[in-house]
């Protein structure tokens, strides 16, 4: 096969007045089946007087099966849409644009791996380890907050254990911000343990949030009773039930984070300090289950020496709260109610008794 033969040319379309790109297709290297399929080759970045600026290789790169049309450029569709083979934009945030180049499939589950090549003051690229290990160690490229001065990347395994970094950008190397890991916790919530790197300290801290839209369709929550508080109407009590288990929740509305949850609470993983908090690397199993009573118009679990109780009543809802010989309520917003614990009287749960 001559020369000639051996290798195709495919431009990139339009991204800057400054620079054009080219990738020369090893033909060789090309399976037979078809044009989606991993290629070899070198992308070549050139400036206004046609001398290239940028010789990359490439190992692996998925091209359109359409090739009449110029390559795509700046796609970045984060995490898991397109991400084109050329990005020309400010990578490290010091006001000059560089070139993010697909070097293959090397990333998370087999996603797109870049090489970075940050942009010098005299006109130069060049290529940064740093910027590119983070463009290559996650799942695609990494996403850029020109607002914030940060950089976002995201990591998972399986179904059940994702990881976002935030960086901070700066000029040669990014520098870790915050950490957050993402696990599911029983059928219900996900917890979300945050360590903030500064000064050498390394503090962490988990919340719980619903995860209602995360959970299998058949495993989705089924809402029992909800209302928010008279007093602090961001504040909503749920009563739901999951994996045949009734539960109560006080939820930040807004937001679905959790502050208390009867089945969390059972399995003390609202205490930061327990053995079974301090998991991170997968799902984590609700084993105990809380105990529920119901009577008409009221449903109550005992945490401990608190015993909570959950009203509702036709002129009045909320959450009446027990402890030793004190008492108080916290008085729901009735117009705010929706649904019914007469629901429970046709569900099929384990932790329940009627009385």
């Amino acid at each position: 096969m001559s020369a000639a033969m051996a290798a195709s040319t495919y431009a990139f379309e339009t991204f800057s007045p400054d620079y054009s790109a080219q990738l020369t297709l090893d033909v060789a290297s090309r399976s037979e089946r078809d044009l989606t399929s991993e290629n070899i080759g070198v992308i070549t970045v050139f400036n206004q007087d046609g001398q290239p600026v940028i010789t990359h290789s490439v190992d692996q790169l998925a091209l359109p099966s359409d090739l009449s049309t110029p390559l795509h450029t700046n796609v970045l569709q984060i995490p898991y849409g397109e991400q084109s083979a050329l990005i020309y934009q400010d990578l490290n945030l010091d006001g000059r644009k560089d070139f993010a180049l697909q070097q293959g499939w090397y990333s998370c589950y087999g996603g797109p791996s870049f090489s970075i090549y940050l942009a010098g003051e005299d006109g130069s690229f060049s290529y940064n380890e740093a910027y590119s290990a983070l463009a290559s160690q996650y799942c695609g490229m990494f996403k850029v907050d020109a607002q914030q001065r940060a950089l976002f990347t995201m990591t998972k395994s399986g179904c059940c254990w994702h990881k976002f970094d935030v960086y901070r950008a700066e000029t040669q190397a990014p520098v870790l911000a915050e950490s957050t890991v993402v696990i599911p916790v029983g059928m219900t919530f996900a917890r979300y343990t945050r360590t903030t790197y500064s000064d050498g300290k390394n503090p962490s801290t988990a919340l719980f949030y619903l995860m209602d839209d995360f959970a299998p369709p058949d495993d989705t929550p089924q809402t029992v009773l909800t209302f928010r508080l008279q007093k602090s109407p961001e504040k909503q009590v749920v009563v739901y039930i999951s994996d045949e288990r009734v539960d109560y929740a006080l939820i930040n509305a807004d937001t679905q984070r959790v502050e208390f949850s009867a089945e969390l609470a059972a399995n003390r993983l609202l205490d930061w300090q327990s053995d079974e908090h301090k998991q991170d690397s997968g799902p984590i199993f609700l084993e105990q289950s809380a105990r529920f009573v119901y009577r008409p118009q009221a449903l109550s679990f005992q945490f401990g020496k608190t015993r909570y109780t959950i009203v509702d009543e036709p002129q009045r809802v909320g959450v009446d709260v027990q402890q030793g010989q004190q008492s108080f309520f916290l008085r729901g917003d009735v117009t705010s109610r929706n649904g019914s614990l007469t629901r429970l009287k046709q569900a099929t749960v384990s932790n329940l008794k009627f009385n």
